[in-house]
């Protein structure tokens, strides 16, 4: 494989292939002598190869292309976000597993949320919906208004401290496999530009046990996870534990329920 020929010398599929490959795995082309163009499959053979469950599982699980489409949609980095601004108390999102977006979302002022978050496959389409939803707490809680255990008395609401109710920021990215070498670095930099409080991954395509390699990279040093089945599904929320409390209400394998409440 040391000598082969010029990419432009290929049929247009093989380009395409060699081109998703650069793209999403750092691949280098090296080049190779007319003489050994035979080793290359023609147009036809490469399209019977990547119907192969194997190669159709190297192809899909770290994102290279979509379900339903395996071969024709490679991805391309996401540089506009979606901005949304969540007034309700109780914001429902659904998202298209197939679908790679990211979400940059603000809260309403709370002192706190609960968050679930859930897929399911349509098995006519084979695709994975992901939904998430919120439920603000808008009304401050009880922080320090049960009385004395001595003197049974309340304290006074006059010293009594309120945290202020927070406008959380939400990071949600629909990854369509998280195995790739490019997501890392774009997750990171939708990171770092909009300093979310909370990031949620959907559709990595990937056991749950992979989040930390991941999250660490961007100093998320806590997360929870909702393990991938088969070829599809996969969901992360990760955070930073110096800055929140959360706690698992619930937890199936297709279902995720937290309580979150930052501390700062």
């Amino acid at each position: 494989m040391a000598d082969l020929p010029p990419i432009e010398d290929l049929s247009i599929m093989a380009q395409d292939i060699i081109k998703i490959g650069q793209v999403e795995m750092n691949l280098d082309y090296p080049n190779m002598q007319p003489n050994h163009l035979f080793v290359l499959p023609i147009p036809e053979e490469t399209v019977k190869k990547l119907q192969h469950g194997h190669i159709q599982k190297e192809i899909y699980i770290p994102g290279l292309a979509n379900y339903l489409a395996p071969i024709s949609k490679p991805k391309t980095p996401i540089t506009d976000p979606f901005y949304v601004h969540l007034k309700s108390a109780k914001p429902r999102l659904s998202l298209d597993g197939d679908h790679h977006r990211v979400f940059l979302v603000t809260t309403a002022p709370n002192y706190g949320i609960r968050l679930s978050l859930q897929f399911s496959v349509n098995p006519l389409s084979a695709t994975t919906n992901h939904k998430l939803g919120l439920n603000l707490q808008l009304k401050k809680d009880n922080w320090n208004e049960q009385p004395c255990k001595i003197c049974k008395r309340s304290p006074n609401s006059s010293i009594r401290y309120v945290p202020p109710s927070i406008q959380t920021r939400l990071m949600l990215y629909n990854a369509t496999g998280a195995a790739s070498a490019s997501f890392p670095l774009e997750l990171a930099k939708h990171h770092r530009n909009f300093q979310p409080h909370i990031v949620i991954i959907t559709e990595t395509r990937l056991p749950a046990r992979h989040a930390k390699r991941i999250a660490s990279s961007f100093e998320l040093d806590q997360f929870h996870g909702l393990d991938a089945l088969g070829l599809c599904r996969g969901s992360w929320i990760a955070w930073k534990g110096a800055f929140a409390n959360v706690d698992v209400i619930d937890k199936a394998p297709c279902k995720l329920t937290v309580d979150f409440k930052l501390t700062v």
